[in-house]
């Protein structure tokens, strides 16, 4: 568990105020920011978010014993080694078994079948044409 009602190093609000920090813009009627959506970040602020709190919840936490052997695989406290270890003690341990499995088997095993191939390849043509009618493009704003 990433926040910890009794801890002094990272609470639910703590984790609230990175959210809030790294989804901020400076300009909201920005052309940028009107692209954006409110309240969901970016995969750079997403990473950010991530990194800010394994460095609040490890920075001045108690490093794990130094005899163990997590210790000896980089468990430090600077930033390296905060997010080594939010990563192998909250997240991996939390993980779903899904979340394990190769992200390219599903396609490969279901859709990369002659069989999809079959169903889709007559109906390229109109898919094309939706494809161009509903297109959005960067500088057109549509």
């Amino acid at each position: 568990k990433i926040p910890e009602p009794d801890s002094r190093y990272i609470k639910r609000g703590d984790c609230d105020t990175l959210f809030i920090t790294a989804d901020y813009v400076e300009d909201r009627a920005s052309d940028e920011a009107a692209h954006m959506e409110s309240n969901a970040l970016l995969r750079f602020e997403f990473l950010e978010v991530v990194i800010r709190i394994s460095v609040a919840k490890y920075a001045d936490a108690p490093a794990p014993d130094a005899d163990d052997a997590a210790a000896a695989h980089g468990h430090g406290h600077g930033v390296v080694g905060c997010l080594r270890r939010l990563l192998e003690e909250n997240l991996v341990p939390n993980l779903p078994p899904i979340a394990a499995e190769l992200s390219d088997d599903f396609r490969t095993s279901r859709l990369y079948t002659r069989e999809v191939d079959e169903a889709f390849v007559p109906h390229v043509p109109l898919l094309k044409m939706l494809y161009k009618r509903y297109l959005v493009r960067a500088d057109s704003g549509r």
